[in-house]
């Protein structure tokens, strides 16, 4: 996740991106709405070279004289804390933002949001994370661009509220969670959505902000449960055998691992 992947890779072979760009551009035409939309982008410099890319792909249609859709919007995805920090640079020179709240929060706290034992440090409801995506909104809307936020966080009614509160008008979701969103916010009182928020930004952290979730829900009280104490057989980490998602049962014996990768190797030892 951290290595040569989106964008980066068109610093090797720009050619692919080209190409991709018109593929979509042929493709969209005569089409009245396109929106290009670009992951992991982490700073203002890297949006003007993937830009400079697109114009590459746009200038070679032209040159060839086939149809191709000539007007379109485009837009980082904000999922790193470098994207966050160049915020204003970017929105000068976008059509739009998106915020990827999957990465972004994984990024903010270091913590694979898939490892069976990291996974309670992915807190999307920690205030940190809404005092940026507060930020983000303010400033999106003094820049006059539009913002979409997108990821679990966005499709969860639960966190809905929470949005709500801080601002958010666009949500971008899997269209199977959409009518439930949609019945939810004809539902909801904006102006106590406004205070929830607040309460949670003041919050002292992630599990304040839980509690205060809960009562606004009507939701029993969760608490934090400690690690079961399961241990994986290839390498001997303790594994909590409720978050991961990588188990394998073998005559009758349920196997806990922390990881693919050892999961693979037990599998290989195995002879599976």
């Amino acid at each position: 996740q951290l290595g040569l992947r989106a964008h980066r890779l068109y610093r090797y072979h720009p050619e692919l991106l080209i190409t991709q760009i018109r593929a979509i551009l042929r493709a969209a035409y005569p089409s009245t709405t396109l929106r290009l939309l670009y992951p992991l982008v982490e700073t203002h410099e890297q949006w003007g070279d993937v830009q400079e890319l697109v114009q590459k792909a746009v200038v070679s249609l032209r040159e060839e004289e086939v149809p191709f859709r000539s007007e379109f919007s485009s837009g980082p995805l904000i999922e790193t804390p470098s994207a966050v920090w160049e915020i204003d640079e970017l929105l000068q020179g976008a059509d739009f933002v998106s915020i990827g709240t999957n990465d972004l929060v994984q990024y903010l706290f270091a913590a694979d949001r898939n490892n069976a034992n990291a996974g309670f440090m992915y807190q999307p409801e920690h205030p940190v994370v809404l005092k940026i995506l507060q930020t983000l909104q303010q400033k999106a809307i003094a820049a006059d661009c539009p913002l979409t936020i997108c990821g679990e966080m966005a499709g969860d009614p639960r966190y809905l509220p929470l949005l709500v509160g801080l601002g958010i008008k666009n949500v971008s979701v899997v269209p199977s969670v959409a009518e439930g969103l949609e019945a939810a916010l004809r539902g909801a009182n904006v102006e106590q959505c406004r205070e929830l928020a607040e309460r949670c930004l003041q919050a002292s952290g992630g599990e304040e902000v839980r509690h205060l979730l809960d009562e606004w829900h009507g939701t029993p009280r969760t608490q934090d449960r400690q690690a079961a104490g399961a241990v994986d057989p290839v390498c001997g980490m303790t594994v909590d055998p409720e978050e991961t998602p990588f188990t394998l049962e073998v005559d009758g014996a349920q196997h806990y691992f922390c990881s693919r990768h050892c999961l693979r190797t037990f599998k290989q030892g195995q002879g599976r």
